[in-house]
């Protein structure tokens, strides 16, 4: 995102760094209030209205690419942060609630893991898929980035819809299968 609003909206590093900010403190803010919502009302809550905002943050950066203002990128990624601040603590946690406690160590260093390696290959597909737009149009780097970056939200979008369904069909079938923890 940096990148783009260097590129696109022509601004310099410093300020594209600093248009994160505001979603960095929101998402920290966060962990110890999502952490309370898991244990008042469970997982499904703070796992379902992160995933969803996720959703809505990517849904907004695709649909409006070309007028991504300083302001809007900060509002867009609040609610990137927002959902993340929800959703990422609550998953881990919730996940290794499930394992027995012998197997936590193992369960915690997988996750670690599993999140590290996913975060380098998202970081790959989207970087390589705003890079070819960048290379089929040297001329206007602005303009490629641009596309490239609608093509990479595309596929951040179609992402969050399949996390957000996964995670509505995991819930279901928790509450199928134990309707008192639903």
């Amino acid at each position: 995102m940096p990148n783009y609003a260097q590129l696109v909206s022509h601004t310099d590093a410093f300020t594209a760094g600093c248009l994160l900010l505001p979603g960095c403190i929101i998402g920290a803010m966060l962990a110890p209030i999502s952490g309370r919502l898991l244990d008042k009302f469970g997982a499904q809550r703070p796992i379902l209205l992160g995933n969803a905002s996720i959703l809505l943050s990517v849904i907004c950066y695709s649909l409006y690419p070309g007028e991504l203002s300083s302001l809007l990128f900060i509002v867009f990624y609040l609610f990137f942060a927002f959902g993340q601040g929800f959703s990422m603590g609550t998953i881990m946690t919730n996940g290794l609630s499930q394992l027995p406690e012998e197997l936590n160590a193992d369960g915690n260093a997988a996750m670690n893991t599993l999140l590290q390696l996913a975060g380098a290959v998202g970081t790959a597909v989207i970087s390589t898929i705003v890079a070819t737009a960048q290379a089929a149009e040297p001329t206007n780097i602005a303009h490629a980035t641009m596309l490239g970056s609608i093509h990479g939200f595309f596929v951040l979008t179609v992402s969050a819809v399949l996390i957000l369904c996964c995670s509505l069909k995991v819930f279901a079938l928790i509450k199928k299968k134990n309707p008192a923890h639903a």
